[in-house]
């Protein structure tokens, strides 16, 4: 997957206020069953809601109620793959905890998901609220878990999520979001802009070849894993994205390393066609064999 060329990683939605018709599917058949008992939820609760109305690209409808306290700066389109740094805490309509971060063990958020997280975050902070902003927001299962919730968590359960969002982040700060996040020390960067911290260093040789047997996973900076191959592969380097390649051959045998590319030399500004454009990647490395 880290090749040149790859498959899809993960799943993401683009969602739009545009009015229009929605098309007659499974998705908007449950949102419109869940929009009545959201109805019914804040007339009960005496709630002070606006109903929000939004469509993906295939048309399917996804009715969502907001609760703004703090709308936060002006909302300006995002470039670049900004990353957005919120608290949040995910609720049943019972009122049970499913999962809270505040600011110091959070994580980062993208307008279009790739967080590992319910794709309701991702709504919430990007598209009704700027840096600063804290709101509620009563959402459909199509936007939270789903199917496949946790444990606790009814199937297609609606659910009531608060967010503050924190800051918006370009890619250099959200790298240096995550060294100082995961505590990383010494960590050198070379003229290509990769920066790698070795957590275990040898006095092995350095690769002089071609070839090398690597055992790694790969995330986003978010700590979204894409990749995992735990028992070590054997790799053409030349066939893999560049900094993931330099990487390699600044280790000796036996190291471990996290390695992290900015996303000039990992998927860069077209995501390599199915990755997320302008996405800086960690990769957590440990060198077998350096054949």
């Amino acid at each position: 997957m880290i090749r040149k060329s790859l498959l899809a990683v993960v799943a993401a939605v683009g969602l739009t206020s545009c009015l229009k018709d929605p098309v007659d599917s499974e998705t908007t058949m449950l949102g419109k069953e869940q929009e009545k008992i959201m109805d019914e939820y804040v007339a009960s609760n005496g709630l002070t809601a606006k109903k929000e109305v939004l469509y993906d690209a295939n048309g399917n409808y996804f009715p969502i109620y907001s609760m703004i306290e703090t709308k936060g700066d002006t909302i300006n389109k995002f470039t670049n793959n900004e990353a957005v740094w919120v608290a949040y805490t995910i609720r049943t309509l019972e009122n049970r905890v499913v999962e809270t971060k505040a600011a110091t063990d959070s994580v980062l958020i993208y307008e279009n998901g790739y967080s590992g997280k319910i794709l309701g975050l991702s709504v919430g902070s990007t598209i009704f609220m700027g840096k600063g902003g804290k709101g509620r927001f009563l959402i459909p299962s199509t936007l939270g878990y789903g199917t496949n919730p946790p444990g606790g968590v009814e199937y297609n359960a609606i659910l009531m999520v608060d967010i503050e969002v924190i800051d918006r982040l370009s890619e250099s700060q959200q790298i240096q979001w995550y060294i100082k996040k995961n505590k990383l020390t010494n960590v050198e960067t070379t003229s290509s802009g990769l920066m790698i911290s070795k957590t275990v260093v040898t006095t092995d040789s350095l690769i002089t070849g071609t070839t090398a047997t690597v055992k790694f996973s790969g995330h986003f900076v978010n700590g979204f894993e894409f990749q995992k191959e735990s028992t070590g592969t054997n790799m053409v380097l030349s066939q893999y994205i560049s900094g993931f390649s330099e990487a390699v051959k600044l280790m000796r045998k036996g190291e471990k390393a996290i390695a992290i590319l900015p996303s000039k030399i990992a998927y860069g500004e077209n995501g390599g066609g199915t990755m997320p454009v302008f996405m800086p990647l960690v990769f957590k490395l440990e060198l077998l064999d350096n054949n």
